[in-house]
């Protein structure tokens, strides 16, 4: 971005209201005098963000499993565990211990840490991550309960659950699915969904 902004620079491109993703409205290295004439009234679209009923206490509950590591290797909340508490499981590297390097007992307290892994107050790409899966979810389901002869499809057939296209569960949810995405989550955050106020749509994208 930097690059092109250079060149917008070095023609004089001017008068133009630029539309930016989040990541380089905000960014450090455009916001100079140098751009300012070019870039000045900037629309940053930033990712909404959302709440995920019961993330917060499921991390809590996460706790590493001691006997993963000699049959597996490391596990991904070892990992987490190990960085989070600056100590490492049994075996530790060479020279840890000698280093006075803490182990890790698996019984370290979670709720006396503050990280970005724990932190659940501004999910925004996971919110997206959770709308997606919810949506898939939403579309398998209601394909599962697809009765034959009152199908979605043609002649109004069912999709055949065993080998199942990416083009008919795309169907499915843009036919149906969506609007119970959609409902559950207006539940879940307080959005409507009336006719009278179509606020959960420009807030849902």
């Amino acid at each position: 971005m930097f690059n092109l902004m250079k060149e917008v620079v070095r023609h004089n491109v001017t008068g133009l209201l630029w539309m930016a993703s989040e990541a380089w409205t905000s960014g450090t290295s455009l916001q100079t005098p140098h751009f300012m004439q070019y870039l000045g009234g900037t629309l940053g679209i930033a990712i909404r963000r959302g709440e995920i009923p019961g993330l917060s206490d499921f991390l809590l509950k996460v706790r590493p499993e001691l006997n993963y590591i000699t049959t597996n290797g490391n596990s991904m909340v070892n990992q987490f565990w190990e960085h989070t508490f600056q100590c490492r499981f049994a075996p530790p590297p060479a020279g840890w211990v000698e280093a006075e390097g803490e182990l890790c007992t698996g019984q370290e307290v979670k709720e006396n840490v503050e990280n970005e892994f724990l932190d659940v107050s501004d999910l925004r790409q996971e919110y997206n991550v959770y709308k997606a899966v919810y949506a898939l979810a939403y579309a398998l389901d209601d394909m599962l309960q697809c009765e034959p002869g009152r199908g979605p499809f043609s002649n109004n057939t069912c999709a055949h659950l065993q080998r199942l296209e990416p083009w008919q569960v795309r169907y499915q949810f843009t036919l149906k699915s969506s609007f119970r995405l959609i409902n559950d989550i207006a539940a879940v955050t307080g959005l409507t969904t009336t006719a009278e106020n179509k606020s959960w749509g420009s807030q849902l994208g």
